[in-house]
């Protein structure tokens, strides 16, 4: 698939639009005799190749009082091996102008390589042995549950909008693992241990669990022969995923307040339980937040910032992982105003798009930045190998990913008003609010 300029998305999705086409890759997919599933998508428009290892390993895999080992794993990962110490690692990778990083969510973490086309093999030698012969110690486990330590305090202690986040999160779920943050709760980080390391590494980090993502410069049969070289050795593993325990609907607004000396100014952050990824409500949901809280013409920002002048910024996303997420909604109140003030506001504008059918012009100005939002992160191949692994692990098909545009075309208002009533309910939000200490 050829780069898509930034001009060319509107022509391209008028066209989809126009014929109910839904836009395609070749991708060779191929599921090893170990359970290691890859996904090969070509393009040699240039010289380089994204290479992604994605595991289906989230926080929602911790169990209780463990919370943080995922994340944490994930930095344990860079560590080194006897061939490859942490120095070698990086060392190896920046002098052959590879860039590389992880991360880690709710439902997966992922390592991935951007790299020129002629260091494949290198990158695969690189990934297969550490995951073969990954050193861990108690040296290495407390320096890096250390960082991991501060890096909570930077990111969540010590930020506003982290702390207030972590909040919303932990009180929309009861049961579910998605109340638990990603990076740990405090107490969990300091009582973790190597052995609590140890067993998550043996009982998650198997070869059955992983998607190897790869986009660029490289054909699908060469891809097969280097995996069969570096990952035939490991073994497959009985593995299910066990599902979630299911949430009871809420029944209540839940109410926190969060008192900082380092607020200036009131903010108030609402959460909304929603459907999962892949649902047909999901898409739904993404135009609604789009028509309320994203971008200076959405609704609630016009409102608040522009005509009432009582915020100085809104800000909105439909956070839909492998189970039922949360719609966000973030405003900050200009100095003076109080939450009193302002919610008024924002409830009867949620009431308006519940009972009033959105203009079509302002329905398909949402689906515009739906699908600039997909096409623009398709242009690269680090974007299209994240894309089809993130489908493959979260909706179960990386074919999936295909759909999204017609999935947003066929949204009608009646939709929009539909599932805006069934979710964005008093009753079924939390609120968190801020005030200055």
């Amino acid at each position: 698939m050829k780069n898509i300029s930034a001009v060319s998305i509107v022509s391209i999705f008028l066209a989809m639009s126009a014929h109910g086409a839904a836009f395609k890759l070749d991708v060779t997919k191929k599921i090893f005799p170990n359970g290691l599933t890859v996904l090969v998508q070509e393009n040699h428009t240039a010289p380089i190749i994204s290479y992604q290892t994605w595991f289906k390993i989230g926080s929602r895999h911790e169990v209780p009082g463990k919370t943080g080992l995922a994340h944490l794993f994930e930095h344990l990962m860079f560590k080194g091996t006897p061939r490859y110490s942490s120095k070698d690692f990086e060392r190896s990778l920046e002098n052959n102008g590879i860039t590389h990083n992880a991360f880690t969510t709710q439902d997966y973490t992922v390592y991935f390589e951007d790299i020129p086309s002629d260091k494949l093999e290198l990158v695969m030698d690189i990934e297969s042995d550490r995951l073969a012969h990954l050193i861990l110690n108690k040296d290495v486990f407390e320096s890096e549950r250390k960082v991991v330590q501060e890096e909570r305090l930077l990111r969540v202690e010590q930020s506003i909008e982290g702390i207030m986040g972590e909040k919303l999160w932990g009180a929309s779920f009861q049961k579910h693992p998605y109340k638990n943050p990603v990076i740990g709760w405090p107490q969990d980080l300091e009582n973790l241990t190597l052995e609590d390391a140890l067993a998550f590494f043996k009982n998650n980090y198997n070869i059955s669990r992983a998607v190897i993502s790869v986009s660029g410069d490289v054909s699908a049969a060469k891809v097969f022969s280097l995996i069969e070289k570096f990952y035939s050795g490991f073994q497959k593993a009985d593995y299910q995923e066990k599902p979630a325990l299911p949430e009871s609907p809420l029944k209540k607004e839940f109410k926190i307040e969060v008192a900082r000396s380092d607020a200036k100014t009131e903010r108030i952050l609402l959460g909304y339980r929603i459907g999962k990824a892949g649902e047909a409500d999901s898409f739904v949901m993404d135009l609604i937040s789009a028509i309320l809280s994203q971008g200076k013409t959405s609704r609630l920002y016009r409102k608040l910032v522009f005509e009432n002048q009582i915020a100085t910024d809104v800000e909105g996303f439909a956070s839909t992982p492998q189970d039922p997420g949360v719609y966000e909604l973030s405003v900050g109140l200009n100095p003076g105003v109080t939450s009193a003030k302002i919610l008024p506001v924002i409830d009867a504008e949620i009431e308006r798009i519940k009972h009033v059918p959105v203009k079509p012009f302002e329905l398909q100005r949402a689906k515009m930045k739906m699908v600039r939002g997909v096409l623009s992160s398709m242009k690269t191949c680090h974007g299209r190998a994240h894309n089809l692994a993130l489908n493959e692990i979260i909706t179960g098909s990386y074919q999936n990913l295909f759909d999204d545009l017609d999935q947003y075309e066929k949204v009608t208002a009646a939709d929009v008003m539909k599932v805006a009533s069934e979710r964005l309910k008093v009753s079924n939000r939390v609120r968190v609010e801020l005030k200055p200490k």
